[in-house]
This record gives structure tokens, sequence and C-alpha cells, in this order.
């Protein structure tokens, strides 16, 4: 009889193991219906993401570079701490050169600039110092179609 209950104890652990096992693979394995699912949506909409520009010494310059998801508006624009002559660009990456696009240029506390409705494609925003003094930046953003907004 012992030999009984130890068998029938022998085969319940086992039983108990193989189906944790199964469920562990099971866990880890991805369904080929979810992975072959195009029924989903993904709409990329116009998203104003905020930039961090560093303090940038006279002549020196900090470029934000982005991948716009589809066509749409591309602008940028940039609030130092206190009125300085600055210019924000925007380049179009076009087959391994960088045509600038837009540009804006002042003795300014804001400035924005904006090439308009542009497709999707890698581009380059510039923020450069042309004053004879360090620049504090307050804010700076970039807006342009992403598949999430921040």
């Amino acid at each position: 009889m012992s030999f009984i209950v130890k068998l029938s104890a022998f085969l319940f652990v086992a039983l108990v193991w193989a189906a944790t096992i199964s469920g562990f693979a099971a866990a880890n394995t991805v369904p080929t219906s979810k992975a072959a699912d195009s029924t989903i949506a993904i709409t990329p909409t116009s998203c104003t993401v905020p930039v961090t520009i560093a303090v940038l010494a006279p002549g020196q310059y900090q470029t934000v570079t982005i991948a716009s998801a589809r066509t749409g508006t591309l602008s940028a624009t940039w609030k130092p701490s206190v009125r300085r002559n600055i210019t924000l660009s925007i380049y179009a990456y076009s087959g391994g050169s960088w045509p600038q696009i837009a540009s804006n240029s002042g003795n300014v506390t804001t400035i924005t600039t904006s090439a308009g409705s542009r497709p999707p494609d890698e581009y380059a925003v510039v923020f450069y110092n042309s004053d004879s003094v360090n620049v504090t930046t307050t804010s700076a953003s970039v807006t342009y179609m992403k598949l999430t907004c921040p």
C-alpha cells in the first residue's frame, strides 16, 4: 500500500511540475495572430515637444534632430531668459545634405520659425547664439508629427 501512495504522490508532483513548466513556456511566446494583426490604425498627431537648450556662448549652437512620422507642420520656438540676438533654423535631410528650409533671427525675447507642411523625413532644428554674450534659455520646443505625444 505504501508503494501506491508514494507512486501517487510522485505522479501528482510530476503533473504539477509539468503544468508549471508548460505555463512558463506559454507565457514566453508571442501569439502569431497578434504579430500579424494589422487592424489597429496608428494615427500620427501634431505634438509640441519641449527641448532643453544648454547655455550657449557667443557663436555656439545646439542641434535637435527629429524624425517626422507624417506630413504636417514643422516649427520651433525659442525663448531666451532676456532679449538676445539669436537665430533659429530648420534643415531637412536630402540624400546626404541638409538644406535649410526655414530660418528666423533677431534681437528678441521669443523667436519662432516654421517650415510649413513638410513630408515625413529627418529634420534638424538649430538654436544658434549670434549675440556677443551667453544665451540662457527659458524654454524651447519643436512641433512636428509624432506617433505619440509626451
